[in-house]
């Protein structure tokens, strides 16, 4: 049923996962104020930092140019910051630039993050979603799918989502591919050729970008955008 072959994690190897921060391709910083104040230019206007701390000014300009390990800029074991890198530095700024920030699942390989949560929406926010083994779940009905225009993967959003979701690896479209109808989490890993662990944070990240519906005894959405929508190129 998988093409195992397809990918290096998916013969039963234990992934060592960590959270990987980027910002929208639509964005861009500038320097003001002989390089006092940080501005973040989008295409929802631009937004003022003043006086940022250098290394979260190292953190941003490392943003522009793909994901990042946070703990990599303060030079924190792996996972140390965890999913929501609450740090007195780093937390304020990134939750006032939340609606720009692309949140991806990485893994210690060079093949590439699993999946991305791209925020389309304004109000977007990416809300921890904590995985229920025996608790059903499924996408969003109205959810749609499309290819990547650009490399390997596929797209996946509802008509007026916070969120664009990029499944980047094999395992991530199974494990997406498995839940577009009424399913536990311990029927999703029967099905598929991956570790527990993985499809957990996998299915962790699709919840958090309120793709997930709600359904009776089950567990839905954990929130949902209302801003000014736009799709970045």
């Amino acid at each position: 049923m998988y093409d195992t072959t397809a990918s290096p994690r998916a013969r039963g190897d234990a992934p060592s996962t960590f959270a990987l921060w980027s910002l929208r391709d639509d964005v861009e910083l500038e320097s003001r104020d002989r390089g006092h104040d940080l501005i973040v230019h989008s295409l929802y206007g631009e937004l003022r930092l003043r006086r940022p701390d250098p290394l979260l000014r190292t953190a941003l300009d490392r943003m522009t140019f793909g994901p990042i390990s946070l703990e990599n800029v303060f030079d924190m074991p792996p996972g140390r910051l965890g999913a929501d890198a609450s740090h007195p530095v780093l937390w304020p700024t990134l939750n006032r630039l939340r609606h720009l920030l692309v949140r991806s699942l990485g893994v210690d390989d060079p093949y590439g993050p699993f999946l991305s949560a791209v925020p389309v929406s304004t109000d977007a926010v990416f809300r921890p979603y904590e995985v229920e083994y025996g608790v059903p779940i499924a996408l969003a009905p109205d959810a749609s799918w499309e290819r990547c225009t650009r490399g390997k993967g596929l797209k996946v959003r509802t008509p007026d989502g916070p969120f664009l979701l990029v499944l980047h690896r094999p395992e991530a479209i199974w494990t997406a591919m498995a839940i577009t109808h009424p399913v536990s989490v311990d029927q999703v890993l029967s099905q598929l050729p991956i570790t527990r662990r993985l499809a957990r944070e996998i299915i962790g990240y699709i919840g958090a970008t309120s793709l997930l519906s709600s359904l009776p005894g089950g567990r839905g959405p954990s929130g949902s955008g209302g801003g000014t929508a736009l799709t970045p190129s």
